[in-house]
């Protein structure tokens, strides 16, 4: 039977999952892998075997807790898989320009979660997709009033603007400091894909960032986007 939530509501009184989300956690929680990994394929919130997301985060959570690395390694690449899905349907990229910006902060906010075996997590158990929504909705909104990206790529391609020797040693300089300011892991994402590596391939033979790094193409994805936020925060002031 699975442990009873902790986690206090904003009235004082305990999280307690639905009837159905217990009986889903119950029926799984001591089946070994392999049986998880085939209930993990059904598709059909009407078969018995499909596992709930409140059922998958539960599991994930025990397996963190066990310190078993093939189960939760097995239950976080099958979760984000269906939380990219359920991002992708709510935040479209022809709705807004920076969609998959958003979509990956949600989705790196969700990993700290289970990172730091935050008891926030109790609330996925309850709700997942009322949880999943509190993260990527206050995103949607600051998305929305976010200045452009600055496009690096393109700092010097207007051939009608006088740009002094001065400004453009400025403007290296400030480029450099900002993003030697970046965390490793972040820095080497940023520079490979900047260097011409394509974040992953279906080829298993071809050099990637992903290969590089030894990390799936969603973390080096998720790496760049929070490089590029911090480098456009660093340089927003820049006036050349």
């Amino acid at each position: 039977m699975a442990k009873r939530l902790t986690k206090e509501t904003k009235n004082g009184s305990t999280y307690s999952r639905p009837a159905p989300v217990e009986v889903n956690i119950d029926g799984a929680i001591n089946q070994p892998l392999e049986v998880i990994r085939q209930r993990l394929q059904v598709v059909s919130g009407t078969d018995p075997d499909f596992l709930t997301s409140e059922c998958i985060v539960h599991l994930l959570r025990q397996a963190t807790n066990a310190g078993d690395e093939e189960r939760l390694a097995v239950l976080h690449e099958f979760l984000m898989r269906r939380v990219d899905r359920i991002l992708v349907s709510k935040i479209r990229d022809s709705d807004m320009p920076n969609a998959e910006e958003v979509r990956l902060e949600a989705t790196y906010d969700l990993d700290v979660l289970i990172a730091r075996r935050s008891a926030d997590l109790d609330f996925f158990e309850v709700r997942f997709n009322m949880a999943l929504r509190n993260l990527y909705i206050p995103k949607l909104r600051n998305a929305r009033q976010r200045p452009p990206m600055i496009p690096f790529a393109d700092q010097d391609e207007d051939p009608d603007r006088d740009v002094s020797l001065q400004e453009t040693s400025a403007l290296s300089v400030d480029i450099v400091a900002a993003i030697r300011s970046l965390p490793p892991d972040e820095l080497e994402a940023f520079m490979l894909i900047e260097g011409g590596y394509e974040v992953e391939s279906n080829d298993p033979q071809k050099t990637t960032a992903a290969t590089i790094c030894g990390v799936s193409g969603r973390t080096i994805r998720s790496r760049q986007a929070r490089a590029k936020e911090k480098l456009a925060a660093l340089l927003k002031d820049h006036k050349p």
